[in-house]
């Protein structure tokens, strides 16, 4: 039985290792083409050769992506205590 739990958790660890670092590749990918600037002096390759955009419509797009990556966070935060505390 204790073996089945350990196969269980370590597979849910390994899904919200995957999930954290899927989320953490498409937030740094965002940032590169919001903040263009930021990508090139970071020496990302295939940076885009263009300045960024700080109008207010712009702005409040960011803010919404930000709001989504936070959510996708917490989302993943949670069900890794929830994981956590299925074990013991």
């Amino acid at each position: 039985m204790l073996k089945n739990w350990l196969v269980f958790s370590c597979l849910i660890f390994g899904v919200i290792a995957n999930d954290s670092d899927d989320l953490f590749e498409e937030y740094f990918q965002w940032k590169m083409q919001e903040f263009p600037e930021r990508a090139a002096s970071l020496g990302v390759e295939n940076a885009p050769v263009k300045l960024g955009d700080f109008s207010i419509e712009a702005i409040n797009a960011q803010k919404e992506k930000v709001v989504y990556f936070n959510q996708k966070a917490e989302e993943l935060l949670e069900a890794e205590i929830v994981s956590t505390f299925s074990l013991l």
